[in-house]
């Protein structure tokens, strides 16, 4: 689902580096436009998706992931929500196991996502924000912004 967000924000991205005349005025759209925008469109798609067959999704996929991949991405998980409000939710921990993780995503209502969301610091959606658009840096950059969006939303409606 992240992954699908991500790309939907990399519009007001790009309008925002369009109007954006230097460094500063981009890090204020990083770290005070995008993490509420981010945070809304998690919600609306939340509000709108069948829970419980996304519940059986990542449920499969956790449980079909290779153990040295789960790991790592529980790695990463735990360390970047270490030090939050977030830190403990679900159970993460980095002792889980692939089955304990599916455990807890069938117990998750859409209300522990709503309020998940709220409580992800604005610094982590910003530094992952950051990291994904420097990753995609160089994607169109002779290109004109209207070209760039074309571009944008060919690869998420392929992506669904």
């Amino acid at each position: 689902m992240a992954k699908k967000l991500l790309p939907l924000v990399f519009v007001f991205s790009a309008v925002c580096t369009c109007l954006c005349e230097d460094s500063k005025d981009l890090n204020f759209f990083y770290e005070v436009i995008a993490p509420p925008i981010v945070k809304n469109m998690a919600k609306t798609t939340i509000a709108v998706a069948d829970i419980e067959k996304l519940k059986l999704k990542y449920k499969e996929k956790i449980l079909d992931m290779q153990e040295n991949k789960f790991k790592y991405r529980l790695q990463q998980i735990v360390q970047k929500i270490k030090g939050t409000k977030l830190e403990g939710s679900f159970g993460l921990n980095l002792h889980m196991t692939k089955q304990e993780a599916a455990a807890a995503i069938q117990k998750i209502t859409k209300k522990d996502l709503y309020e998940t969301i709220e409580l992800i610091p604005d610094e982590i959606i910003a530094a992952e924000l950051k990291e994904y658009f420097q990753k995609h840096k160089d994607e169109g950059e002779d290109r004109d912004i209207v070209t760039r969006l074309e571009n944008l939303k060919r690869r998420v409606l392929e992506e669904k």
